[in-house]
């Protein structure tokens, strides 16, 4: 798990780090800046956790308070809750964040369509950030069904093209991870073929800390 979460925050870091941004001025700069801002911090949540999390919590709300269908801040703040319920000590209130934080991203699924388009679709970004999320929660959460279900959707997206090659990577290992679970080799084979193609070296970590 500790491997997964570092992997994941470099896998963000380059997509979030080297995309070009189409900035516009007037509102849609800001939306522009408020993402960016917290896709950064996010990162820097899931490699740091501890203040840095509550830093990216407080600028998910802040676009959440001005836009509460926002589907891709829902998710954000979703994903991260679910990081401070994880670092929490007591049980009590590591089920408690963890549960607010996976009814916030399924809440995210059902509000993409009412959340503008930035650089990425929001539907894809949402997918992203649930699918990964999800992928990783522990057995007991019974995530697995949901987490196979968003990354399946997210491989099919009609955009999925525009990820960088390391979070295409990621995602179809995560898929042929649960191929090769259901003994579906052949399967898993293809899957691993392609994310070996957008990435190896995430590809064959990502796999292996999964199988």
């Amino acid at each position: 798990m500790k491997n997964l979460r570092a992997q994941l925050a470099i896998i963000l870091g380059r997509v979030f780090t080297l995309t070009v941004f189409a900035l516009t001025a007037g509102p849609s700069l800001s939306q522009e800046t408020q993402i960016m801002t917290l896709r950064t911090q996010y990162i820097t949540a899931v490699a740091e956790r501890g203040d840095a999390v509550q830093v990216a919590l407080g600028t998910a709300e802040s676009m959440l308070s001005n836009n509460p269908q926002d589907a891709v801040a829902k998710a954000y703040k979703g994903s991260l809750l679910t990081i401070v319920g994880a670092e929490s000590l007591m049980p009590w209130n590591k089920l408690k964040y963890v549960n607010i934080g996976l009814e916030l991203m399924d809440e995210a699924m059902d509000t993409t369509e009412d959340t503008a388009r930035r650089d990425l679709p929001a539907d894809l970004e949402v997918l992203m950030v649930s699918g990964f999320t999800n992928a990783r929660m522990p057995e007991m959460f019974k995530r697995e069904p949901l987490a196979r279900q968003n990354i399946s959707l997210l491989i099919s997206h009609p955009e999925f093209g525009l990820l960088e090659p390391n979070l295409r990577a990621q995602a179809l290992a995560i898929a042929a991870a649960y191929a090769h679970k259901d003994g579906n080799d052949q399967t898993a084979a293809s899957l691993m073929e392609q994310a070996s193609a957008a990435d190896p070296d995430v590809a064959r970590s990502v796999y292996d800390e999964r199988t």
